[in-house]
């Protein structure tokens, strides 16, 4: 490609100025024309460099994003699955405890027996068939009476005085837990 420059002086030519033969500005030119394009070469490859950059940069923000929002399902999964194996497994001792006769019937009766803070009155006590035979050795304070009650599961308490009644069951206190569990699990 050839380019025609023309070089047009006004007024009196500056000192040390000369007119050189054409081959030498036809050199003068092509060295101007080439070194524009390596400029402008490099110019494009830095914008190449720094859009390329840009789309990393985009893809990389929007993958750890994605990676964020995952690792942060998986221990939300986690920790429910965790509450879910926990509360399994729990609820499984309790009933082998129970079935074994492994659990202290008389600790459960005298807490409920503390909580319910009759004092000196008259106290029903309701148990399951099983845990009355192993509290009938067991003695309690005055005009309290151990009455065995099929519908009282075993492990179990209903305690009955003139100021009201007062259950402890182990169902409703594993129920109890379980649902404090799901809540922290959930905050």
């Amino acid at each position: 490609m050839t380019t025609t420059h023309r070089i047009i002086l006004k007024g009196s030519a500056p000192s040390g100025a000369s007119v050189q033969a054409e081959e030498q500005l036809d050199e003068y030119i092509e060295r101007s024309q080439k070194s524009a394009i390596e400029e402008a070469h490099a110019a494009g490859e830095a914008a190449g460099r720094a859009a390329a950059l840009e789309g990393a940069a985009a893809a990389l923000e929007q993958t750890v994003a994605a990676l964020e929002e995952q690792r942060t399902e998986c221990v939300e999964e986690v920790t429910s699955l965790a509450v879910e194996l926990g509360i399994g497994i729990a609820r499984r001792l309790v009933r082998a405890e129970l079935a074994a006769a492994r659990h202290d019937i008389e600790a459960i009766v005298r807490d409920v027996l503390s909580s319910a803070g009759s004092g000196r009155t008259t106290t029903k006590i309701y148990v399951s068939p099983e845990d009355a035979d192993r509290l009938s050795e067991i003695s309690f304070r005055a005009a309290t009476e151990v009455i065995s009650d099929e519908s009282v599961s075993t492990g179990s308490v209903r305690v009955e005085t003139p100021q009201g009644v007062l259950v402890r069951d182990i169902d409703q206190c594993l129920e109890s837990v379980i649902a404090r569990l799901n809540k922290e699990v959930t905050r």
